[in-house]
C-alpha cells in the first residue's frame, strides 16, 4: 500500500485551493495540518475519497463547495479525521463539510471542530447507503440543514427500513 503524505508534496499548514485528484485503490492518503480553502466540484468540494484508506489530521477544510455531495469531503470507503476545522463549506445536497456513503465506507471523528456548514441533509455530515459512523468527540455548532443540523444518517449498516441507524456518539 502506498502512503501519499501531504498529497503532491504539500508542507505542514499549506494553502491548497485547488481540489485534489481522487483518492483511489490501493492508495493510503496521509493529510496533516493542510488547508484546503474555496475548492468547488460536483462532489467532494477539496476531496474525493473512492476507495483505499485516508487520514486527515489537524487540517482545515473551509468555504468549500460540491454541487451534490460532500462540501469538503465525499468519501465511499474508509475515512479517518483527527482534530482538525471545517468551517463555512457547503453541498448542494449531503454533508455540507463531509458525506460517507457505502456499505464499506467507515467514518471516524476523534475531535474538531465542524461550524457554519451546510447542506439539504446533514449540515456537518450525512452518512447514508449502509455506511458506519463512530463519532469520538468533537464540536457542532451553527451548521444548517433541512434535516439533521449536525448530523444526519440514512439506511445505515444494520438498521432494519424504517427504523433508527446505529450510530455511535462518544
Amino acid at each position: 500500500m502506498k502512503t501519499i503524505k501531504k498529497a503532491r508534496g504539500l508542507t505542514d499548514r499549506q494553502i491548497v485551493t485547488t481540489r485534489l485528484s481522487t483518492i483511489s485503490a490501493g492508495k493510503t492518503f496521509v493529510g496533516d495540518a493542510v488547508t484546503m480553502f474555496g475548492n468547488t466540484a460536483s462532489v467532494g468540494g477539496a476531496v474525493y475519497h473512492n476507495a483505499g484508506m485516508a487520514t486527515i489530521e489537524k487540517s482545515t477544510f473551509a468555504d468549500n463547495t460540491a454541487q451534490s455531495n460532500g462540501g469538503a469531503i465525499y468519501s465511499t470507503y474508509d475515512l479517518t479525521i483527527s482534530g482538525g476545522t471545517f468551517v463555512a463549506n457547503t453541498a448542494g445536497t449531503h454533508g455540507g463539510a463531509i458525506a460517507s456513503s457505502g456499505a464499506s465506507a467507515l467514518l471516524l471523528i476523534f475531535g474538531g471542530v465542524f461550524e457554519g456548514n451546510q447542506a439539504s441533509y446533514g449540515g456537518a455530515i450525512n452518512s447514508d447507503n449502509n455506511g458506519h459512523v463512530i463519532v469520538d468527540s468533537g464540536l457542532f455548532s451553527g451548521n444548517t440543514a433541512i434535516s439533521g443540523g449536525a448530523f444526519a444518517a440514512f439506511e445505515l449498516a444494520g438498521a432494519p427500513s424504517g427504523e433508527a441507524p446505529l450510530v455511535r456518539f462518544g
